[in-house]
């Protein structure tokens, strides 16, 4: 909950939102119960074994494999008896019980101070797994964001992802509200707050947020003082230094001070300041009546016209219109001084009319950090490492959990372990070990090549394939994937599961097994420069010999499709001389159309061998080579200029 009465509302112009490459390689201190409560709010109405283990597994596998962020995790100690109100509010919500047996039973001696038992079991689930998962875990002394936003304010951590706007009034530099790992409708994945924001845009700093949550009420005062609005408290707490705001509100607790004292009214002085009343005129508003300005004018008016033909009648003032007169000026001036002294006397009166305020114990419990001096510094530094997940004792606990083969295991865990081994590698130094000495994934495995880019949401990947570098360590037998197809892997074994982790896909060689993972690409560039300048190199030569071979295609096209040289000069037709037996002649052009004498045409062989073979065949038609006798008052056909010129030739012969 945190400050209530629209706190982040007031804050909303203040967000900053970023996608999940912002978190890479930042520190991040997690309230563990909100993970657990968000996942009981978005299953409630759904039975699955076991989800906050589900839950907790999947997220810190993408959230270090995929992202990069590194959590520290913290649980919440015993809560404060101020909580008990709170804690009553939230029971009756999920449990749906009596308001008066929730009362007993909170504060009895044996449930006093203890949480939800089986919250609490699910919580020891969640931190044993974590443990197997290397991941470190914190136990605060009370609230998980007191001890969160120490670690950000000590600098432990880069920021705390909580709900809880506590963490700000407990001294958190950065929190970030809302964290969407599974960012399904493409909105802000990462919506946080920063303190020197707060600090530079409404002049809030952390005793004004104590100020603030005393006013409108938190966890440990959820009704705060009756009345008040984050609106009204943000007003009050601008006119006051962070040094002086928590004396004031002690002060008006005990009706020690009256608005008199608090309100700085400027005394008018009744010679200079006390003007005597003016008249206005009703139709434009400035001083003087209506029958003078009628008469002579007005000089405001005139002194603003723009029409040389109208300076004797007065201009009808608008809706928003306000004098400017000193008397007018006067008043609304102690308008103003006169409403804000109601405002003072209003809150005032409710601040000191309720029973109890301030708190000192809730100033106590926002204002005391749980890190005091700089040897829990030194402590809580120590604790904060991160390691390699412990294979077999994880198989043989989510397979106690949550039923899970060790095979299904190994295949969801693999990118947590090559993300650590990736990053082992490349912090070591570039002089240390050469490729034959580097130290081995498991124990067995080492980067073979680079395959290709991978796009995945926007962001692009190196696909690293991985063999195994040890005799009788088989990587495809090992994670499962020998006689078992993408398919099969991808719908019966991931997709039952609450969110889901690309599985291992598996690559079979010759001389051994493979595997393969994406991984991001500045930390690929880190650990293995040697495959990323070898996969640099094959791109440049596919490039270059693509390039060369688009340009052989391109040279070879225009050749074939170059006219030839001859068709740009006239071509000349063929003739033939047609002279007659006294030797003079015609020329005759040739074409395709011209019969020939030899081979058509009275007294040629073919010409009667054609003849005769169609009246042997036919019985009742006779062909001829010479053309019938057109019949009297026929119309003429009109026939193309090769049928008519191969007839005039046929009857020339005849």
């Amino acid at each position: 909950m945190g400050i209530g009465k629209g706190f982040w509302d007031e804050m909303r112009p203040l967000a900053r939102m970023e996608d999940l490459s912002f978190l890479r390689g930042k520190k991040l201190a997690i309230d563990l119960s909100y993970w657990l409560v968000q996942q009981q709010t978005a299953l409630k109405d759904q039975y699955v074994r076991k989800p906050h283990l589900r839950l907790t597994f999947y997220r810190v596998v993408k959230l270090v494999a995929k992202v990069g962020a590194l959590p520290v995790f913290v649980v919440d100690g015993e809560p404060p008896a101020l909580k008990h109100g709170v804690r009553m509010k939230r029971f009756k919500r999920f449990a749906d019980m009596d308001t008066s047996l929730l009362s007993e039973f909170l504060t009895s001696e044996e449930t006093c101070g203890s949480r939800n038992g089986m919250f609490e079991e699910n919580v020891e689930e969640c931190v044993t797994l974590l443990d197997l998962l290397g991941m470190p875990v914190l136990r605060a002394q009370g609230e998980a964001e007191s001890l969160c936003a120490a670690l950000n304010r000590e600098g432990l951590v880069d920021a705390c992802v909580s709900p809880d706007s506590d963490a700000l009034v407990h001294g958190a530099k950065c929190v970030i509200k809302s964290l969407q790992l599974e960012n399904k409708n493409k909105g802000p994945e990462v919506e946080l707050y920063r303190a020197v924001d707060l600090e530079m845009s409404m002049g809030l700093r952390r005793k004004h947020l104590v100020a603030l949550a005393l006013l409108v009420g938190c966890d440990y005062s959820p009704e705060g003082v009756p009345g008040v609005g984050c609106t009204s408290a943000l007003r009050l707490l601008k006119c006051f230094v962070e040094s002086e705001i928590l004396d004031r509100l002690r002060a008006w607790g005990r009706g020690e001070l009256s608005v008199q004292d608090e309100v700085e009214v400027e005394a008018v002085d009744n010679a200079a300041g006390n003007l005597s009343s003016v008249t206005h005129c009703s139709k434009c508003g400035h001083p003087g009546n209506k029958k003078e300005h009628t008469n002579s004018g007005c000089r405001e008016c005139i002194s603003s016209s723009t029409d040389v033909c109208d300076l004797t009648d007065c201009t009808p003032k608008h809706k928003d219109f306000r004098c400017s007169c000193p008397f007018c000026l006067q008043k609304a001036k102690k308008k103003r001084e006169k409403r804000s002294n109601e405002w003072w006397a209003k809150i005032c009166h409710k601040i000191s009319t309720t029973p109890g305020f301030p708190d000192e114990e809730i100033i106590s419990l926002f204002l005391t950090s749980e890190i005091a001096t700089g040897e829990d510094i030194s402590s809580y530094s120590s604790v904060i490492k991160w390691r390699v997940p412990s294979v077999e004792q994880l198989e043989i606990f989510l397979q106690n959990q949550l039923f899970w083969e060790p095979i299904y295991v190994r295949q969801k865990i693999l990118p947590l372990f090559t993300h650590f081994y990736l990053t082992e590698l490349a912090a070591m130094p570039t002089s240390a070990p050469t490729c034959n000495s580097k130290p081995l994934l498991l124990g067995a495995y080492a980067p073979l090549c680079i395959q290709r880019i991978k796009i995945e949401q926007g962001e692009p990947l190196y696909r690293l394939t991985w063999k195994s570098m040890k005799e009788g360590m088989d990587g495809q037998q090992w994670f499962g994937l020998k006689g078992e197809s993408k398919r099969r892997r991808t719908g019966e074994v991931a997709g039952n599961d609450l969110e889901e982790v690309e599985p291992v896909e598996g690559e079979a060689e010759e001389n051994g097994s493979c595997f393969t993972t994406d991984e991001n690409m500045e930390v690929v560039k880190a650990a293995c420069p040697d495959l990323v300048a070898r996969l640099d190199t094959e791109q440049e030569e596919k490039h270059a010999a693509r390039a060369r071979v688009t340009k052989k295609k391109k040279v070879d096209t225009s050749l074939e499709k170059q006219s030839s040289i001859l068709s740009f000069f006239k071509h000349e037709k063929q003739v033939r001389n047609t002279g007659t037996g006294c030797g003079k002649g015609s020329v005759e052009e040739l074409s395709p159309h011209t019969p020939d004498k030899r081979l058509v045409g009275p007294g040629s062989k073919g010409s009667e061998s054609l003849i005769t073979s169609l009246n042997s065949k036919s019985g009742t038609t006779k062909f001829s080579l010479v053309s019938p006798a057109p019949i009297p008052g026929t119309p003429r056909r009109k026939v193309s200029k090769p049928v008519a010129r191969r007839l005039s030739f046929e009857q020339s012969q005849t």
